[in-house]
């Protein structure tokens, strides 16, 4: 992903990247001069180090995913922090604000359970993401906490990224190449070197997703010591 793409990103969302203290590479210097930079450290080197490891036409997708999650987050830890620690308070609350709702003394003695009453003790949710590349032409989104929805967000935004050109970001003959597979459009196909040799298939020919085609990739990537 272009430099100025992934600090945009890193920008808007720097709480899912507070975990980790150590400089995150975008790409401002040479591929050479950020890999001694990495070997050069005393620390583990860190996944989310090497950046964005994905391709421009999957910045959108990646952040609706990330908007996502920070607004359902942002949203569950306000419901966490407003849980009444006495259940009664809150019935009686309730109760008030429902049946005297015209009464303005009561009115106002809702209000001020509501705003006094102890709150439960909680741990906010997080979400802390570890790496964020392409793997077998889809999207993966690598993070620690978060909940089942957050889960569901990252499955079907992987999902999605089937079906959208990793290099432009269309939908229109989007498919797959054979042996180094990646999710491509048949116009990025024919322009881009590194993948024009390959053999592309739409999305709609099952056979490219077939048990011998990933064990191909499987052993490609052994010889690559990509695995």
């Amino acid at each position: 992903m272009k430099t100025e793409l992934q600090k945009q990103l890193l920008t808007k969302y720097p709480e899912f990247f507070s975990h980790t203290k150590k400089k995150i590479y975008v790409g401002e210097k040479s591929m050479k001069e950020e890999v001694g930079e990495l070997l050069a450290q005393k620390e583990i080197v860190e996944p989310i180090q090497f950046g964005f490891e994905i391709g421009d036409g999957w910045y959108t997708l990646l952040d609706e995913l990330m908007g996502n999650i920070k607004w359902h987050l942002e949203n569950e830890n306000r419901n966490l922090a407003n849980k009444f620690k006495y259940k009664w308070m809150w019935t009686l609350q309730a109760y008030i604000r429902r049946k005297h709702y015209k009464k303005e003394k009561l009115k106002a003695l809702a209000e001020w359970i509501y705003e006094h009453a102890p709150r439960q003790k909680f741990e906010p949710i997080i979400v802390s993401v570890t790496q964020i590349k392409e793997k077998f032409g889809e999207l993966c989104f690598y993070y620690y906490g978060g909940d089942d929805t957050i889960s569901g967000m990252v499955y079907l935004t992987q999902s999605l990224s089937n079906h959208i050109c990793e290099y432009c970001g269309t939908t229109i003959n989007v498919g797959k190449t054979r042996g180094w597979l990646s999710t491509i459009c048949k116009n990025c196909h024919a322009k881009i070197e590194n993948r024009k040799n390959l053999t592309w298939i739409p999305n709609n020919d099952i056979s490219v997703l077939t048990t011998k085609d990933l064990r191909d990739i499987d052993l490609a990537n052994e010889e690559r010591g990509l695995a």
